[in-house]
């Protein structure tokens, strides 16, 4: 690469990092719904950014009078158009999401299926952000499982169901600091 095209890029992704907002946060409530919820959002521009929010869930289902405990992971892709925001990336906002979800449910340590489950639709939320950079982002939103699969080597285990349910939701109340 010679010199001139070197500082060129140099500088567009200066002028892109100056311009641009990080955000963290953690949904402290979302123990209560059997996952752990992360996110960090990049603002490239006061109006848009994108959310990425991965995610640990360990609910419990009952099947056929078992309980069964999952173990599952997976990653919400949301990117956000906000609407008259005051400081960047605040107030409300409308967005899609892509959702994927893996993983399995268990009783006494065998497998009774696995999942795995590809999702998007659209949402929409609020966000405050005081002028320390705490931040409350609330959010809501449904779509479609474009894949619902699940599977079971076990005898007996009725999936139907199961597969049938392709209404996806997702909701986001969180706190964090941008920086």
């Amino acid at each position: 690469m010679n010199k001139k095209s070197f500082i060129l890029l140099a500088l567009i992704a200066l002028s892109l990092s100056a311009k641009a907002q990080f955000e963290a946060k953690i949904n402290p409530f979302s123990i209560l719904w059997g996952s752990i919820d992360v996110a960090a959002e990049y603002g490239f521009s006061d109006n848009f950014g994108i959310d990425l929010a991965p995610t640990i869930a360990f609910d419990k289902q009952t099947l056929d009078d078992v309980e069964y405990k999952s173990t599952r992971a997976g990653v919400v892709v949301n990117p956000r158009y906000y609407f008259s925001p005051n400081k960047g990336l605040d107030k409300f906002y409308f967005g899609g999401y892509l959702k994927y979800m893996s993983g399995a449910y268990k009783s006494d340590g065998v497998i009774g299926w696995k999942n795995e489950r590809f999702a998007g639709g659209f949402n929409i939320g609020y966000k405050i952000v005081a002028e320390s950079g705490f931040l409350f982002d609330i959010a809501f939103g449904g779509g479609k499982a474009f894949v619902n699969k699940n599977t079971s080597e076990l005898d007996g285990i009725d999936l139907t169901l199961l597969d049938a349910i392709n209404i996806d939701f997702v909701g986001k109340l969180a706190v964090g600091w941008r920086f």
